[in-house]
């Protein structure tokens, strides 16, 4: 199928349908950033152009986007997600692995419910709609599909969040949630961004450290403090065995190259001594140098640091999970 549009057009609905569908609202030069990584393609050359592209290039386009951003676990299209999926269940099929032309056919027959069921709202027929994991696919062909223009179902979204805002606002974003310190879009989008952690505002880098640990059973606060010497995040705990737990955190968002300096580290435990905090954390987008790291093990459990690999860490254990319908079954 080909559509002939002028380029803009084509930008415009791409970048509009990757926010609708992942709740994301990303600039046209974060696309074209994105997009990059693809060979030149159809949004390369004079906007007012009229052309004429095959919708799997528009397609193609969109599930990068998607993927970049954290919606999808992978950039795979259409028919290679409908071919893993019978791939790994080839029991339930009863196929053999050597059986190809069996293969294409129930992949072209699944692939036809999936499109019926994601435009018409259609229900498969029962020979698809009792398999294991088959709810799970669904959705991610409907995640994928650029004709299903409808935002997932599975989500309670206040409108589309500006990507921008996750670097240049400290306010907290208006989140689905309203205990919500750092939406799961944004995790979801450093989680696949790991690189642009260090670029995030240093405001939000104290949301997501407050996020962290309340999605730990914390009860947190991010406070209103701006001097480098106080305390960012106060998370504190009932446990039934230990008693009351308070854990006093201090982020630093700091490039890479400009590590944690054992003097910062000296001055913050200066201050959780004095409070009578059980544990001072020092969360970092950076690193400690090895006189930081020296002193935190000196202090034994009373003091101990999180620097950016423990970051990517956190956001890897709050992402969303997309791909569970497409693991192997047991056979």
């Amino acid at each position: 199928m080909h559509i002939w549009s002028p380029r803009q057009h084509l930008i415009d609905n791409v970048i509009d349908l990757v926010g609708i569908k992942s709740g994301l609202a990303i600039s046209e030069s974060k696309a074209f950033a994105f997009l990059d990584e693809l060979s030149p393609g159809w949004w390369i050359g004079e906007k007012s152009e009229v052309i004429r592209i095959d919708m799997l290039d528009f397609e193609e386009a969109f599930i990068h986007l998607m993927y970049k951003v954290g919606a999808l676990n992978d950039d795979e299209d259409l028919c290679g997600v409908v071919v893993r999926y019978v791939n790994n269940n080839l029991n339930l099929f009863n196929i053999a692995e050597t059986d190809i032309m069996e293969k294409i056919e129930i992949v072209s027959m699944l692939q036809h419910h999936l499109v019926k069921n994601a435009l018409d709202k259609e229900a498969l027929p029962k020979e698809f709609s009792t398999l294991p994991g088959i709810e799970n696919l669904a959705k991610e062909f409907k995640d994928r599909y650029v004709f299903h223009n409808e935002m997932p179902e599975s989500v309670d979204w206040n409108g589309i969040l500006p990507l921008d805002d996750l670097f240049d606002k400290e306010s907290i974003p208006n989140a689905s949630s309203p205990d919500c310190y750092l939406d799961q879009r944004y995790i979801d989008y450093l989680s696949s961004q790991t690189d642009e952690l260090g670029d995030i505002h240093w405001r939000q880098f104290e949301y997501l450290t407050g996020e962290y640990f309340k999605r730990h059973g914390y009860e947190v606060e991010v406070t209103v403090g701006r001097r480098d010497g106080g305390i960012d995040v106060v998370a504190k705990k009932h446990d039934p065995i230990t008693g009351p737990e308070m854990i006093l955190v201090q982020c630093k968002k700091y490039s890479e190259n400009n590590p944690v300096e054992v003097d910062s580290i000296r001055a913050f435990w200066a201050t959780v001594d004095d409070s009578g905090a059980t544990k001072g954390i020092i969360a970092t987008t950076s690193r400690l140098t090895s006189g930081a790291k020296d002193y935190c093990k000196a202090k034994m459990y009373r003091l101990d640091s999180a620097d950016n690999t423990n970051i990517k860490g956190w956001l890897q254990s709050m992402k969303t999970s997309h791909n569970n319908a497409l693991q192997r079954t047991s056979r």
